[in-house]
C-alpha cells in the first residue's frame, strides 16, 4: 500500500476524521496511531483526500483444509542441508500447530498438549486465542507454543522413530532433536559470518521501511539506546501492545512468514523464541521480544511453556558428532 502516511490525510468512515497525516503535517501526525490533525473537519482541503475500502459481503465457501499425513516426503520437504556438511539438516520452519497436533494424535499422548490458558494476560481479549489457537484451521500453519521442552523432545523422538521406518527415504538413519546453541547459530547465519541478523545487514527494516521479522517494534523514541533492552520510564504495557501491531502481526505469524535466509530457513529471528538442546535458553527472539533479542548471538532465559516460545528441529546422521 502506498502513501499510508503523508501525501494527503485520508478520510475515514467516522465523520470529521482522517488518518495518516498530509504533505503539510509534522512527523507525529504521520504515525499510524498518531493524533488526527484535522479532527472535526467540515470543508474540503488541499491536505485531505481519501482511498476506498472494499468489504466482501458474499464469497465462495472454501473447502476445509485436508489433514496432513506423515510421510518421508513430507518430512524431507521441511528440511534443508547445511552446505559443506551433509550430516547436518535443519527444519526450514518452526514446528507448526498442524504438525505438532499430528504427533499428539498419532501417539494419543495428552501429557504434552499445549496449555492455552497461558495466553491469559499476554494480550487484550485473549479468550478467542485461548479457544482457537491450536485447533482452528486459520492457525494450522502458525508455530506451536505453550508446550514444555519435554514435549518438544518427545515430538523429536516420535519424528525420528517414524521417519526411520519409511522404506523409501532420502536420509538413512537420522536422529531428529532440538539444535544445540552452536548448531542454531550456524543455521541462523545462512553462511554470513558477521551479520547480526539472519537476513544480513544491521537493520530490522528493509529499504522500504518494511519489517523483516515478527517482533515487538517499540517506538524508537521509547528505547534509551539503539540495540538495548532498556525503555524510557513511563511506557505502559498497553502502549507496548499497541506498538506491537506495527509489523502487521499482533501475535505469531505463519511459520513461512517473511523471507528465508540464504540457507532457505524461515523465522530464525522473531515469531517464536526457539528452545535449545544444551542449555536453558531460547534463541532468536519472539513476537514479544525487543530488538536486542533478535540478534543471532543473543539469547533469553527459558522459563517453561509460554506463548512466546516454540521450537524447530535438526536432523543428525546417527553416529555423527555435533556439527563443528
Amino acid at each position: 500500500l502506498y502513501n499510508m502516511s503523508g501525501n494527503v490525510a485520508e478520510m475515514v468512515s467516522e465523520d470529521g476524521r482522517t488518518k495518516g497525516g498530509s504533505w503539510g503535517s509534522r512527523a507525529p501526525f504521520l504515525e499510524i496511531d498518531g493524533k488526527d490533525e484535522f479532527a472535526g473537519f467540515t470543508k474540503a482541503s488541499s491536505k485531505i483526500g481519501f482511498r476506498y475500502f472494499i468489504e466482501v459481503v458474499d464469497f465462495k465457501t472454501l473447502k476445509p483444509k485436508k489433514e496432513i499425513e506423515l510421510s518421508a516426503k513430507l518430512i524431507e520437504s521441511m528440511l534443508t542441508e547445511i552446505p559443506g556438511d551433509n550430516s547436518f539438516l535443519i527444519s526450514r520452519y518452526e514446528v507448526s500447530n498442524q504438525l505438532y497436533n499430528l504427533f499428539l494424535k498419532s501417539t494419543s499422548n495428552q501429557k504434552y498438549t499445549s496449555d492455552n490458558s497461558l495466553w491469559t494476560n499476554e494480550m487484550d481479549y485473549s479468550a478467542v486465542i485461548e479457544n482457537d489457537y491450536t485447533t482452528h484451521p486459520d492457525y494450522s500453519n502458525h508455530p506451536i507454543v505453550n508446550i514444555t521442552k519435554e514435549g518438544a523432545e518427545a515430538f523429536c523422538n516420535w519424528l525420528t522413530e517414524e521417519y526411520n521406518t519409511f522404506p523409501k527415504r532420502k536420509y538413512k538413519n537420522y536422529e531428529f532433536r532440538l539444535p544445540t546453541g552452536k548448531e542454531w547459530e550456524l543455521a541462523a547465519r545462512g553462511g554470513l559470518q558477521r551479520s547480526p541478523y539472519p537476513w544480513g545487514g544491521p537493520y530490522i527494516r528493509n529499504a522500504k521501511g518494511c519489517m523483516l521479522c515478527n517482533y515487538r517494534p517499540a517506538k524508537d523514541r521509547w528505547i534509551l539506546d539503539i540495540g538495548s533492552t532498556y525503555l524510557v520510564s513511563g511506557i505502559t504495557e498497553s502502549e507496548l501492545r499497541d506498538a506491537a501491531a506495527q509489523d502487521g502481526l499482533l501475535i505469531t505469524g505463519p511459520v513461512n512468514s517473511y523471507h528465508p535466509n540464504d540457507y532457505g530457513v524461515y523465522c530464525m529471528s522473531g515469531n517464536v523464541a526457539e528452545m535449545i538442546a544444551d542449555s536453558n535458553i531460547t534463541k532468536g527472539g519472539s513476537w514479544g521480544s525487543l530488538p536486542y533479542y533478535l540478534q543471532i548471538t543473543s539469547s533469553e532465559p527459558y522459563k517453561g511453556a509460554s506463548p512466546y516460545v516454540g521450537f524447530r528441529f535438526v536432523g543428525i546422521a546417527i553416529g555423527e558428532s555435533e556439527t563443528q
